[in-house]
């Protein structure tokens, strides 16, 4: 057997292969075929991880797969498939507590009982669906606009301009939030996301949309000039007829808080934007071992896309003080975009 560190995997003499690969970016994954895959900790996976990347590549070969790891809430990949699971013939699904294996001592887990938070422990050890995420900055909000029935069927109105918030990638995804100012309200009747596309072909496509456009945000680096050719893409999108707001550059801590000052006054089409509020769910800060806290700096993952994107859009529907810290909605650029 051949082990080959840098590429991390094990080569055998019958031609079998056993590679690992990291889930941060789904697409690095593209192209491959394989016999058999084993996906860990799926919770905290880009929905499109399977269905557009890993299913594909054990097409050819007539792969299986297996999904391991521990709940992570609802809203996310692993929860999706579990389900999925028990409605199909050629799949089987198993949940097995700290209490159905015997695999820990008991005083061990009493132990653990009073260490760790009972989500914590519900998460981890009981294999709780329920479980809310550690750090989530939206989960709170969310979870109260779907009591209060704002993430059902948004339809898009004619009558209403559409507004579109971006976050654009050069190497990740980019995202889009279709939005509609009603009165006091705010209705994202839509999100999107984009890989390996660049921006004239993104402009091209949400062209081809039903939609009337009226305002584009989009973040501050859109000034940047590439090396190559020098243009930015704020320059190029005016060339193709969009032309951005270019949301405030302050710090990201603060566009969180604006987003949560707007959310409560938003309402999400359950459908067309569930790979969004997905997205929106999971994004949570980076918890720091050393100091046992939260850290103030988000996880970079792909959640982010979404995360940033809703950002933008909460920085420019804000108000900024002396630190440019967001506080409460600009009535005059809403009445101005309704």
């Amino acid at each position: 057997m051949d082990y080959n560190k840098g590429e991390l995997c094990a080569n055998f003499p019958n031609g079998a292969r056993i590679q690992l690969h990291g889930a941060d970016n789904p697409d690095t994954f593209r192209g491959q075929y394989s016999d058999s895959v084993v996906l860990d900790e799926v919770a905290q996976m880009s929905p499109r991880m399977w269905s557009e990347v890993i299913r594909p590549a054990l097409a050819d070969r007539k792969g299986r797969a297996l999904f391991i790891g521990t709940p992570f809430g609802r809203n996310n990949l692993f929860y999706d498939l579990f389900e999925k699971a028990a409605e199909l013939e050629d799949w089987n699904r198993q949940l097995w507590t700290c209490y159905d294996t015997d695999a820990i001592d008991p005083d061990e887990l009493a132990t653990l009982a009073k260490e760790m938070s009972p989500e914590e422990f519900e998460q981890e050890m009981l294999c709780s669906w329920s479980a809310q995420v550690k750090g989530a900055y939206y989960a709170k909000a969310l979870d109260k606009a779907e009591r209060e029935d704002r993430i059902c069927s948004v339809p898009y109105q004619e009558e209403v301009p559409v507004g579109t918030a971006w976050d654009l990638g050069i190497n990740d995804s980019t995202s889009i939030w279709f939005w509609q100012i009603c009165g006091r309200e705010i209705h994202f009747i839509d999100y999107k996301e984009f890989t390996g596309s660049g921006l004239p072909d993104i402009l091209r496509e949400l062209k081809t949309y039903p939609y009337i456009y009226d305002t584009h945000i989009g973040p501050h680096d859109l000034k940047v000039r590439e090396l190559g050719s020098g243009v930015s893409r704020l320059e190029t999108a005016a060339r193709l007829g969009i032309k951005f707001n270019v949301a405030r550059n302050i710090p990201v801590i603060d566009g969180i808080s604006g987003v949560r000052d707007v959310l409560g006054r938003c309402w999400f089409d359950e459908k067309k934007c569930r790979q969004g509020l997905e997205a929106l769910r999971l994004y949570r800060s980076e918890w720091d071992d050393v100091k046992r806290v939260a850290s103030l700096r988000p996880v970079h993952d792909w959640t982010s896309h979404a995360s940033d994107a809703l950002r933008y859009f909460a920085v420019e529907m804000s108000k900024g003080g002396k630190q440019g810290r967001a506080g409460s909605l600009n009535y005059d650029l809403l009445d101005r975009i309704a």
